[in-house]
């Protein structure tokens, strides 16, 4: 999995959470796979941090670990902003 922040874009508070909760053991790595890019949003909407996938399990492995994170997958892809799906955490509202 490759991962870098994207220029002059707010990250997340948390981001280095996010970061180390994104570090996964080498060795449950697959062999070579279909490249997946995906986004996280920072508060604004605007992604600020892409990561890359490679095979199935690389990617479900990162899906998940964003749900536990409070993150939705958008349904509709980016590709304007180079990635096949895109991450946000909704800000939780008050009644």
């Amino acid at each position: 999995m490759l991962t870098r922040l994207l220029e002059n874009i707010d990250p997340l508070p948390d981001d280095p959470i996010i970061l180390h909760s994104l570090d996964f053991d080498l060795q449950e790595r697959e062999p070579v796979g279909n490249v997946c890019p995906m986004g996280i949003r920072n508060a604004d909407g605007r992604v600020y941090r892409l990561v890359q996938t490679q095979g199935v399990g690389e990617t479900v492995r990162l899906i998940r670990t964003l749900q536990k994170l409070g993150f939705t997958e958008e349904d509709c892809g980016s590709p304007t902003e180079g990635c096949n799906s895109t991450f946000r955490r909704r800000s939780k509202t008050q009644h």
